[in-house]
């Protein structure tokens, strides 16, 4: 899209920068937050990632997707602080590296099949209907996420200590 409809690779370089701006306000923002349901603070998160996505299919102007992907990177960033600290509060200690393993295979070594799969799509269906796709690969699972009761009710250990002080 970035070649096709926008400016080319300053344009893309552009919106990618703003992501990287974002990551950094959202770790910044996130270090001073205190959220009492930190899992469902992430899932809602993690919801700003299919914003740049649904932009480009306009395309909505550069500054716009570049808007986008800046909200996207504080998602982003706050969803990984706050499920790291998830993680690591509510998980047992001995099961903690199993239990990372498998988070990290879902959301680090199947990526790569992830762009092998974009690439075909974008050849056989075009890129608007591709980004219309790949959004909803983000909406819709995360949303089913949030149906979990247990997920929306989760409360953070620290938090739950404190108030027994």
């Amino acid at each position: 899209m970035a070649q096709r409809a926008l400016g080319g690779a300053t344009d893309w370089g552009w919106i990618a920068s703003a992501f990287g701006v974002g990551t950094l306000v959202g770790g910044l923002v996130g270090i001073r937050l205190h959220v009492v349901r930190q899992i469902r603070f992430a899932t809602f998160a993690i919801l700003t990632h299919a914003l740049p996505l649904l932009l480009l299919i306009g395309p909505a102007p550069v500054a716009v997707v570049a808007l986008g992907a800046f909200c996207a990177g504080i998602g982003g960033s706050l969803f990984g602080l706050f499920w790291f600290t998830t993680l690591h509060t509510q998980v047992a200690p001995e099961a903690l590296s199993r239990v990372s393993a498998y988070d990290h295979l879902g959301s680090m070594a199947l990526a790569p099949l992830g762009v092998i799969a974009a690439g075909y799509a974008v050849e056989r269906l075009g890129a608007p209907t591709t980004l219309w796709i790949a959004a909803a690969g983000i909406v819709l699972p995360t949303l089913a996420v949030l149906a979990v009761p247990e997920v929306r009710q989760l409360r953070g250990k620290v938090d739950l200590d404190e108030r027994a002080e």
